[in-house]
């Protein structure tokens, strides 16, 4: 495995559009980039690159050209550009035709195999031999390239296939938080939709699918170079690359904004900074700071979608700053239970603002102690464990985590809405750490209709409640627990088969109300029925099934039905 290159970046390639165009049409027809090309490793192989293990691929792919089973030709750009392997000059041009290999090489996506960006000659141009070379040796790829939903996306050697610590300016690729956030991202056709924080673009790119007009923003030049790239390689010509630091480069009101920011909690100063990952900012300032400017860039009806992080304190210690200045002292109770976000959110609330009109749904996925974040970040970076590095970064990091009084990190999703009226406009969070049901491609329907059910339900009175007719979700599946030769079940659970999979046990006028909500019946009605036939107090029931519907309808159990000329609830 190829592990030569330093930790300084080389230099991105050139954009020429005739360039990025015939490479697409290239790639588009190999394997891995293609599902009908011949597969140069196995199921288990590629199983491995997607645990960041490429060597079982590298073996099988080498092999595979070696027993003369694939020509070498055919297995230049799943070497070249997945594999991060040194190929011969020859078989890549034969691979690629002698015009489009020169151009490769002249545009700086080929280099020499032993090229780095600090052993470059000042002034030679990307790509080209060195000096008294003849170019004609080896030569690897200076980005790699993978394929997810159709796009082709390019960006910096990770970790994948290279052992040092990555360079600061480093660019990544797709990751399991991109493909998250693009699960979790509202698809509904919008003029103007904004990618904050793009890294390599993808969000950009697959808003571009839905959105007439696309801003993407970065503060790094290298990102906003390698997404133009990626750009110009999917034909996409919608998107708008803007530079500067977070929202500040968007001057008008979007109907969509994604961002994966750069989220991570670092210790500042004391380790080494990677810009797609560290915002400059102390503890959880920059995730404080997008929940403060958000709601006065989106239009009415519009929405964001983001990832971050976020601190728990001690009792006594600041909490996340609300703005970049400085923290603010809160009980213990409230930073035991109200993740940051919800409280700044709450905090920034006053009336008139837009954040007053905004609603927010925060789903926090997970929970670590300090010590585990440390380490998967430091991980991250590439640093090898128990290095000299290793022990310096986990000094810092635990150092300022004790000092800030952090007590545990939470990681989530957050979807912000500006809703119709402020009555309607609706804070809620949950905690879903276990896996997912059912197929990740209807998860962003989910959370728009659990969103909009959250603000019809923030806008809608008990009585409201009693006068509305409920529908069961369709994925709910109803199990019932016998004892052995009982005929009657002792418990009676519901079950999810889609977004969170949730599971609820439902008493026997619980059970009742599931049972008959097919939209026909309101929850009044269907009440005053149950407590005749359990021989209960009209009252106290019907008391104990809205407050229990209440709950059902914000965890997506039940759904209103709405009467013509109500507001529409999306669903999306």
């Amino acid at each position: 495995m190829n592990t030569t290159p330093s930790t300084v970046s080389v230099p991105v390639p050139a954009a020429h559009e005739t360039t990025l165009r015939r490479l697409a049409e290239l790639l588009r027809e190999s394997f891995p980039f293609s599902p009908e090309a011949a597969p140069l490793w196995d199921t288990h192989a590629q199983a491995a690159i997607e645990r960041s293990n490429a060597a079982p691929a590298i073996v099988q792919a080498q092999a595979r050209v070696a027993a003369g089973e694939i020509p070498a030709p055919e297995a230049v750009l799943a070497l070249l550009f997945t594999l991060d392997q040194a190929v011969d000059a020859g078989d890549v041009a034969e691979a690629c035709g002698p015009e489009l290999y020169g151009a490769l090489r002249a545009d700086g996506w080929l280099i020499d195999a032993d090229e780095t960006a600090s052993s470059s000659t000042p002034g030679k141009t990307p790509g080209e031999a060195p000096a008294g070379g003849t170019g004609d040796g080896q030569v690897r790829a200076a980005l790699t390239i993978t394929t997810f939903d159709g796009l082709l996306i390019a960006a910096d050697w990770g970790t994948l296939t290279r052992d040092e610590p990555l360079a600061g300016d480093h660019v990544l690729g797709l990751g399991g938080a991109g493909r998250t956030l693009a699960a979790i991202t509202p698809r509904m056709p919008v003029e103007l939709a904004c990618d904050i924080g793009t890294g390599c673009g993808i969000q950009a790119l697959l808003l571009a699918a839905h959105s007439q007009r696309v801003i993407a923003t970065d503060i790094s030049t290298r990102a906003l170079a390698i997404a133009e790239l990626n750009a110009g390689l999917n034909g996409i010509e919608s998107i708008e690359f803007r530079a500067g630091d977070m929202l500040a480069p968007i001057d008008e009101p979007v109907d969509l904004l994604v961002a994966n920011p750069p989220f991570v909690i670092t210790p500042q100063g004391q380790t080494q900074a990677f810009e797609y990952r560290d915002g400059g900012q102390p503890g959880d300032a920059i995730m404080a700071g997008l929940i403060a400017g958000i709601p006065e860039r989106l239009r009415p009806d519009g929405n964001a979608v983001l990832l971050g992080n976020w601190e728990y304190h001690s009792a006594g210690k600041h909490s996340a700053p609300g703005d970049p200045s400085g923290g603010r002292t809160v009980p213990e109770a409230v930073v035991a239970e109200v993740p940051a976000p919800i409280r700044w959110c709450e905090e920034l609330s006053t009336p008139g603002s837009p954040a007053a009109e905004t609603s927010m749904l925060l789903i926090e996925r997970e929970h670590l102690d300090p010590v585990a974040y440390a380490e998967t970040w430091i991980r991250d970076g590439g640093v090898a464990r128990m290095s000299d590095r290793w022990q310096a970064d986990t000094t810092a990091w635990l150092n300022d985590f004790g000092t800030r009084g952090v007590a545990r990190i939470g990681f989530g999703w957050i979807r912000m809405h500006r809703a119709p009226t402020p009555r309607e406009r609706a804070l809620h969070h949950v905690r879903e750490t276990g896996p997912l049901a059912g197929d990740t491609a209807t998860l962003a329907a989910v959370l728009d209709t659990r969103l909009a059910v959250l603000e019809w339900l923030a806008g809608t009175d008990d009585a409201g409640l009693e006068h509305t007719a409920f529908i069961r979700g369709q994925d709910l599946v109803e199990h019932r627990h016998h004892t052995p030769g009982e005929d009657e079940p002792h418990t009676i659970t519901y079950e999810q088969g889609t977004g969170f999979g949730r599971t609820i046990t439902g008493d026997t006028a619980l059970a009742g109300l599931l049972g008959v909500s097919d939209g026909s019946l309101t929850l009044g009605a269907i009440s005053d029925a149950l407590a005749q036939l359990l021989d209960a107090d009209p009252a106290a029931l019907r008391a104990q099934l809205t407050g229990q519907v209440r709950r059902l309808l914000a965890d997506g159990f039940l759904f209103p039905v709405l009467e013509p000329g109500d507001r529409e609830l999306s669903t999306r």
